[in-house]
């Protein structure tokens, strides 16, 4: 299954529920052309604060879009939140880039 992987180091920008107490969030900006991010639709994300950190939260991707952030186009991810995606690690921990995110293919 396809997963994406993400280091979140904004605190401003952590993944928010679409509505209080819903388990579908979003999470943005993130610099990634909309082609590449939306492979992942029905993939897994995660969410971690650092390359040697445990994911602290993530889910599986429903939908992105394009979004402005700061004058620039960004990428949006809507995923249904799942508690089975806290605590993980990439299939390849030496794959982030210095963009801060990686992608994992796991079959």
């Amino acid at each position: 299954m396809k997963a994406l992987h993400l280091i979140q180091n904004n605190p401003e920008l952590r993944p928010k529920p679409i509505t209080p107490g819903s388990q579908i969030y979003e999470s943005g900006f993130w610099w990634l052309p909309i082609e590449r991010a939306k492979l992942f639709i029905d993939g897994n994300i995660f969410f971690y604060d650092n390359k040697l950190s445990e994911s602290f939260f993530g889910g599986v991707i429903k939908d992105c879009w394009v979004q402005k952030y700061n004058e620039q186009d960004r990428v949006v991810f809507k995923f249904e939140a799942l508690a089975s995606h806290k605590g993980k690690r990439p299939a390849n921990p030496e794959g982030w880039d210095d963009g801060n995110w990686v992608i994992n293919f796991e079959e």
